[in-house]
């Protein structure tokens, strides 16, 4: 897309962020990867990145993610493997439901089951973009991080006050 057609459509999604009060802190972040960054929190706790990544012509990626505290490794690692197992898929099979791509990240595993953090991003594209359609992506991606955040504290043993600073912007 030409420059000044990005532009317009960054100064769109600013104003549009910033005129709705669901969101804190609107930040524009120079990122080298992107055309242009907007990083915020939402008001439901999780922090939320909107930008255009270099090389995609008109695609905007809207993501948001989430690492697992240590109590919640800890019992995931206390479980059967069976068990485990059995959760995990639950979780990816839900998030699916979703409509959101998603990455469990389990480098950190040897055995490749237990995700240490969860990453979840919708696109929207320029052809299509009208504020409620950029909003809906916005809330279904909040929703889908706030999903995972209560199927994590569902585990059994696991502490159910909610837990800000695993939040964060992938």
């Amino acid at each position: 897309m030409a420059e000044d057609e990005r532009a317009i459509v960054r100064g769109k999604l600013q104003r549009w962020l910033t005129e709705e009060e669901i969101f804190e802190g609107v930040h524009s972040v120079d990122n080298p990867e992107s055309y242009f960054r907007f990083d915020m929190k939402h008001k439901l706790g999780m922090a939320l990145c909107v930008q255009q990544l270099v090389g995609n012509r008109d695609r905007i990626l809207i993501e948001s993610g989430r690492g697992l505290t240590k109590e919640q490794l800890h019992l995931l690692e206390g479980m059967a493997e069976s068990k485990l197992r059995e959760f995990v898929w639950d979780l990816r099979f839900s998030l699916l439901s979703y409509h959101v791509a998603f990455k469990m990240d389990t480098k950190l595993d040897p055995n490749g089951l237990i995700p240490h953090q969860i990453i979840v991003a919708q696109s929207v594209w320029y052809d299509g973009l009208t504020k409620n359609l950029f909003m809906k992506a916005i809330q279904t991606v909040a929703e889908a991080v706030m999903f995972s955040e209560w199927k994590l504290r569902s585990l059994p043993g696991a502490s159910d006050q909610k837990q800000d600073s695993n939040s964060y912007i992938a």
